[in-house]
């Protein structure tokens, strides 16, 4: 051991036996931390090089253990060796020079260690620390592993040297909820001089952000800051010279911070350039609310009212309480296509002009993109999953309309309405020309009336084909046969009354049959192709000469007031939201909020919605397999797996492999959706499950290969994931899997944490004991590596298994 630093040792050993007694690793034989955890030290050309650093060893048994040794995984460039400190005074102890040590049971040892290269490096060192019969230490990045850089320009190498907390004790104790504590931290430059910047950094599990504001000054021999707290430092560092600094942490209010060091911390990192040249940290922990719902409950909901649940979806949910999630999420509208919408052209637009042009202007490609970029990213998580509940209930599709603005507009249309009422979704979609342009309506004539979209209306978007009881069964006649909830002669009646409608016309033009396609505003009429006859629409009449706007008015208000719409469109909603076979007396709640609301108002979404993530039904632990709970479709499988790993996306991975599964949003293939909402359960007794029509062997297949690749085989610059160079603003797909290796050190954790947020802790334990058995044989000479390949290869046993791909 060459390299002596010993006004620093003492310092450092009580803080890394603190560290280790505060839990810093729960599982495994041994605990270890080393410290400092990063090191910058020169090497000459043809020489060697020597990093030195402090360890302390911890026997987490009740038996002693011996032979006990520190070694370099396999592979590695480095080579380290140790010697047997004091713990008095760091000092070496005589002839213990990589010599074999013992530890009592509950005891620990204080080592030094000497790492060597003899070359240049710039990476993670990992020692091995182990005892006979295969008691080892598990690696935990930042507690027991070293940054370590060699290079031949001789580098600034500072070193921690103390760290003052005021319990002592190697936490960060923020007394009250939104408090705030500070932390003193010493370092010194025993290298070159070199501008260093020093950044509080918050570590947080699988989270993006700890939930707590840092900031750092430099400080003075009295404690006190020499200029206001900031994000960050830039402080040019003398060779030998010492600086003092203090971090202040600022929990935020109304989250709680749980005791977890080797996962929640607030490192302060010192870097030169982009290099990291020096770290010391302490865990934190805040009190915050107490729970007001249990975590299973919370994860239902959040498979139920998002693009995928999340720790800290879950963890919000948990805090503001099932009612308080859900009237928080009906506040939000952070979802937009609006600027797609603006972007208007002619139908002629990209003539001459080369590819993207049309990718760009005259497919839903752009839209589709911010979909899925809304639905993995943006908070208003209800609001967009009922606005595309409703897209696939009153469908346009791109097979028809495929100007992109239009598109836009009427799912903005949607998104803008998903907590409105429901009779001005139907006139909104009435008056569409998108709606027209796919279903006909536009340029209907007097002489020739389009039954296109009067047909769906009623079918599809108002009342269904048979007529229902107000729990959504069908109404019986004498000979048990369903009754029809309209007639044909009804269809003909309507598609009269729709008449007389053109594409809205541009500033200083006049409507015209012959008006070119245009979808920024409503449908114009034209009353030279109405009709304006006496009809009779559900038995409602319509008084002849009203004209093409009070006719269209008085359908949407038959259409709305017919007994079948609130169960029609209540089961479908539940169906989309909940479950795929919810029971007559469910179904029959929720209808009763749909013809009133408490108020008198009739059709409102926003009190429907509420009603139906309120329901027992929906907050009751299914105990029947058979028809509780639903199928994730394509596009929620596909969204939960990226939100579940914390992935960052513009979307365009969606788009490359989502069609090979059978559902891309905004392309139905027919005003029918991608399938029926009464889709039979292939060898049930009368049980549905819509999502199943995209079930086949292709599919099937499919889901299996996306989801090996987007987990296991998920490495950042993969194919699917690489940005689109020709798309303004494209960035791609990008998972950060460090939280994830960092859980994975400790496998046990990493599968009790999956079945938290994934599964609703429904592993058996015959199935975590084959997890945790299959991760025994994914390996890797770095051990850090070895744990994210861990993790990935545990979240893709995880998606693939039938708990996660139905949502109970």
């Amino acid at each position: 051991m060459t390299e002596p630093f010993s006004r620093i040792g003492r310092a450092m050993s009580a803080a890394l036996f603190i560290l280790l007694l505060s839990g810093a690793a729960d599982a495994g034989d041994l605990s270890s931390a080393i410290s400092p955890t990063a090191r910058s030290v020169s090497i000459t050309p043809g020489g060697t090089a020597t990093a030195t650093v402090y360890a302390t060893v911890i026997n987490r048994t009740d038996s002693a253990l011996g032979n006990c040794t520190v070694d370099m995984p396999r592979g590695s460039p480095l080579a380290v060796g140790w010697v047997w400190t004091n713990a008095a005074d760091n000092s070496a102890v005589p002839g213990s020079e990589n010599t074999p040590f013992s530890l009592d049971p509950r005891g620990s040892r204080a080592l030094a260690l000497a790492f060597t290269a003899n070359a240049e490096f710039d990476g993670i060192a990992s020692p091995v620390f182990e005892c006979s019969g295969g008691a080892t230490a598990d690696v935990l990045y930042g507690v027991n592993t070293l940054a370590l850089t060699v290079s031949e320009t001789a580098p600034a190498d500072i070193l921690a040297i103390g760290i003052a907390l005021p319990n002592n004790d190697g936490v960060i104790r923020i007394a009250n909820e939104g408090g705030r504590q500070a932390m003193a931290v010493a370092a010194i430059n025993i290298g070159a001089a070199d501008t260093v910047t020093v950044r509080p950094v918050g570590v947080y599990g699988l989270n993006d952000r700890l939930p707590a504001t840092l900031t750092i000054c430099e400080s003075g021999s009295d404690g006190r800051c020499l200029s206001s707290p900031v994000s960050e430092l830039s402080v040019s560092f003398a060779q030998s010279q010492v600086r003092t600094f203090s971090v202040f942490a600022q929990a935020d209010n109304g989250i709680g911070i749980t005791l977890a060091p080797a996962n929640t911390r607030v490192e302060v990192r010192f870097l030169v350039g982009n290099r990291l040249a020096a770290a010391a940290g302490a865990a934190i922990t805040a009190p915050g609310p107490s729970f007001q719902t249990d975590q299973r409950d919370a994860l239902r909901l959040a498979q139920q009212a998002t693009f995928g649940p999340t720790s800290g979806t879950i963890e919000e949910i948990r805090r503001r309480g099932i009612e308080g999630w859900i009237d928080h999420q009906l506040t939000l509208t952070d979802s937009s296509y609006a600027d797609l919408a603006g972007q208007i052209v002619n139908t002629s637009y990209c003539s001459g002009i080369p590819y993207p042009c049309s990718r760009d202007h005259f497919s839903a490609f752009p839209l589709q993109m911010r979909f899925f970029e809304n639905a993995v990213h943006q908070p208003d998580q209800l609001r967009q999953r009922v606005a595309f509940a409703l897209s696939q209930i009153l469908v346009v599709s791109e097979y028809e309309v495929n100007m992109n603005y239009a598109l836009a507009t009427y799912n903005q249309m949607l998104l803008d309405n998903a907590f409105g009422n429901y009779r001005d979704i139907l006139e909104g979609v009435a008056r569409s020309p998108v709606m027209g342009d796919y279903l006909d309506t536009v340029n209907s004539r007097a002489e020739a009336p389009a039954e296109n979209f009067p047909r769906e209306l009623l079918q599809l978007f108002g009342l269904g084909e048979t007529l229902l009881n107000p729990d959504g069964t069908p109404v019986l006649d004498n000979q048990g046969r369903g009754m029809p909830a309209y007639s044909e002669q009804d269809v003909l009646e309507v598609a009269r009354a729709l008449t007389g409608w053109v594409y809205p016309t541009r500033p200083g033009e006049l409507p015209s049959p012959r008006s070119p396609r245009y979808y920024d505003r409503d449908m114009s009429p034209y009353p030279a192709e109405h009709d304006n006859g006496p009809k009779i629409v559900l038995g409602v009449g319509l008084p002849a000469g009203q004209g093409a706007d009070a006719d269209l008015e008085s359908v949407i208000a038959a259409v709305y007031q017919h007994p079948n719409v609130a169960p029609f469109v209540s089961r479908q909603l539940i169906q989309h939201l909940v479950m795929s076979n919810p029971p007559p007396d469910y179904v029959a709640r929720i209808s009763a909020v749909f013809e009133n609301n408490g108020a008198g108002v009739r059709g409102d979404l926003r009190a429907v919605v509420r009603a139906i993530l309120l329901d027992p039904a929906a907050r009751t632990i299914s105990t029947n397999y058979e028809t509780g709970g639903k199928l994730r479709d394509p596009v929620l499988l596909t969204t939960s797996v990226m939100r579940l790993v914390g992935a960052r996306t513009d979307g365009y991975a969606f788009l490359r492999r989502i069609s090979a599964l059978g559902q891309v949003p905004f392309e139905s293939p027919s005003v029918f959706n991608f399938y029926p909402p009464d889709f039979a359960l292939p060898g049930s007794e009368g049980l549905q499950s819509p999502s199943q029509a995209l079930m086949n062997l292709s599919t099937v297949y499919e889901r299996h290969n996306l989801l090996y690749d987007w987990t296991y085989n998920g490495y950042n610059g993969r194919w699917d994931w690489n940005p689109l160079g020709d798309f303004p603003g494209s960035t791609g797909t990008q998972i950060d899997w460090t939280p994830w290796g960092r859980l994975a050190q400790t496998p046990e954790r990493l599968i009790d944490t999956l079945d938290a947020i994934a599964l609703e802790e429904d592993l058996t334990p015959v199935q975590r004991a084959a997890i945790l058995e299959s991760l025994r044989h994914r390996t890797n000479n770095d051990p850090l590596i070895q744990a994210e390949l861990q993790a990935r290869q545990a979240i893709y046993l995880i998606v693939t298994s039938p708990q996660f791909q139905i949502d109970h």
